[in-house]
């Protein structure tokens, strides 16, 4: 129930639901907590920024690889999201640059604004990051999609590879 009250005042997106949602931030449940953290990226607001930018900074790479999808969800609403989520598709922990890459890609921006990133990320050295790269090239970088992804349909990684065929055969012809 509690996790299902997280989601619904993140869905409500308004400052007010901050403080609730910070105190779920405690609970002794791990899924509350989680959907807690991501109602803070849909409310957005300084206080809850505050929030996901401190848990960005924990020494835990879960930690910081949620924060990284929650905030992706705030890069509109404040202008310390962008320079953090720089920093965390560079972060030393790989399940942290593809959840950056993956909380990027759920937010309705069709700017083509993180594309330089992602062409970045499609050279990094873990194939879990270029599949994700695969995958979300399409929302992420519509402009230069597909030559990134002409370029992971050659990579030495088997699941890099059938990623990047796979989006390229949905790209329109």
């Amino acid at each position: 129930m509690r996790a299902r009250v997280a989601y619904a005042l993140g869905r409500l997106s308004i400052a007010a639901a901050t403080p609730a949602l910070l105190r779920l931030l405690d609970d002794p449940d791990r899924r509350v907590r989680d959907q807690a953290r991501d109602a803070l990226g849909s409310v957005g607001s300084p206080t809850a920024v505050d929030a996901l930018l401190a848990e960005a900074s924990n020494q835990d790479p879960r930690l910081r690889a949620q924060a990284a999808k929650a905030l992706a969800k705030a890069a509109d609403s404040d202008p310390r999201v962008a320079p953090r989520l720089m920093l965390l598709s560079q972060d030393d922990d790989a399940t942290v640059r593809a959840a950056t890459l993956s909380g990027l890609a759920t937010v309705d921006d069709h700017s083509s604004r993180w594309a330089p990133l992602v062409a970045q990320l499609a050279n990094d050295p873990d194939p879990t990051v270029r599949q994700r790269v695969a995958t979300v090239a399409h929302h992420l970088a519509p402009n230069n999609v597909s030559d990134i992804l002409r370029r992971l349909a050659d990579d030495p990684d088997a699941t890099v590879r059938q990623a990047a065929e796979t989006q390229l055969n949905r790209l329109p012809k």
